[in-house]
């Protein structure tokens, strides 16, 4: 078959997919709750007034925060089930050093950072355990997850109170809506410069690129949803300043893993790791880099769970680790390593927010919730399956 002609898509098909899954929840719950409002007598709008959409990107942020580093981690063959009890520990560590304990008083902002080297040294201990002392990552991070909650369980018996503004703020602060528009508009010319460039870059390369009216329909969608959501959640409480912190993030990872040579290597390592180490990628390297910056992404996300919460507690991180790994698979990430991207893993912690959101919104028990986000991951991955499998045809 002459594949001389074809042309690259700027748009990611799988992504849509996920896009479009995400836009049939957030109606499906929109109807689900309109109806069950209205029979109470209640606001039948509730699910997308801007108060609670502010609250339903609000509890995306932790997840979505983990499943940036728990993509890498995924992507590169391995899994990390520590980083819940991790990110509790390392919120309770940071919760003491500023709680007027020592003879001397911290600076949050240094608490903070040594929070984040913490996460990023015991991370870089998973990996070296998992490349040189030949430990799957399955047990080393099983260990992890009992150490680290017993960790906790030791310093925060007692629930450890946080009132540090530069803390706090980053968990509950909300952007005014001039500074909302001016990081949307900022957003969306990198986003616009970016697509451009990369047109560009590949046309000098001689290689095909895709359609103009593509690139145009893409940018004018994407200017209409993040204008559109900005304008109308404005209209709210504002929106929340973790969330920013997420997408800030998703961004940096998200250029790390597709830009840099670095990136690339984790791709081919989760893709073939035996043929990698042969072509000389350091494969022992990189999957010890991988781990320590799951752990910093950690410590950030405890960073930002203690400073919404205003206290570090025995529960912080619970069960995040299995959110985590669910918004990524949910997203399209494989778990048998080698495809996944950072925008998909976001969609899928946006996906499982708007699902606990919606059921809450009907007044359905936590215990169920439970059960109907553990079918959606069951069903996320034996539809990626089977994508695959007609895929592989």
């Amino acid at each position: 078959m002459d594949t001389g002609t074809r042309k690259i898509n700027i748009v990611d098909f799988r992504a849509l997919t996920t896009l479009g899954i995400l836009a049939l929840i957030l109606v499906g719950f929109y109807v689900a709750v309109y109806f069950n409002q209205q029979n109470e007598g209640l606001d039948p709008h509730l699910f997308f007034a801007p108060e609670n959409l502010g609250n339903m990107v609000g509890q995306t942020a932790i997840v979505g925060v983990l499943a940036c580093g728990m993509t890498f981690v995924i992507v590169s063959g391995h899994i990390d089930l520590s980083v819940g009890s991790l990110l509790g520990m390392l919120a309770a560590i940071g919760a003491t050093l500023t709680s007027h304990k020592f003879s001397f008083e911290w600076n949050p902002i240094v608490a903070c950072g040594c929070v984040i080297i913490i996460g990023a040294l015991l991370g870089a201990l998973h990996g070296v355990l998992i490349t040189k002392a030949g430990i799957p990552a399955f047990v080393v991070t099983l260990g992890g997850l009992m150490a680290y909650r017993g960790g906790l369980l030791e310093m925060a018996g007692e629930t450890i109170p946080i009132s540090e503004s530069v803390v706090t703020g980053l968990g509950t602060g909300l952007l005014s809506p001039t500074t909302a528009w001016i990081l949307g508009g900022i957003g969306l010319l990198a986003f616009a410069f970016l697509s451009i460039s990369k047109i560009q870059s590949s046309r000098k390369a001689g290689l095909p690129v895709a359609p103009a009216w593509q690139l145009i329909a893409m940018l004018v969608i994407t200017t209409g949803i993040v204008l559109g959501f900005i304008a109308w959640i404005s209209q709210g409480r504002g929106l929340p300043i973790r969330f920013i912190a997420m997408i800030g993030l998703a961004i940096v990872i998200g250029i790390l893993a597709t830009k840099f040579r670095f990136g690339r290597h984790v791709y081919a390592i989760g893709g073939n790791v035996e043929a990698a180490r042969f072509s000389g990628i350091r494969v022992a390297l990189h999957t010890i880099i991988v781990f320590a910056i799951m752990g910093a992404i950690a410590g950030i996300a405890g960073i930002i769970q203690s400073g919404e919460q205003m206290a570090a507690s025995a529960d912080a991180g619970d069960l995040m680790e299995l959110y985590a790994i669910a918004a990524c698979v949910i997203g399209g990430t494989s778990l048998k390593g080698g495809r996944g991207t950072i925008f998909g893993s976001i969609l899928g912690a946006m996906i499982m927010a708007s699902i606990r959101n919606g059921l809450s919104c009907l007044g359905v028990s936590s215990s169920w919730e439970k059960i109907i986000l553990g079918i959606v991951l069951v069903a996320a991955v034996g539809f990626d399956l089977l994508l695959s499998g007609k895929k592989n045809k």
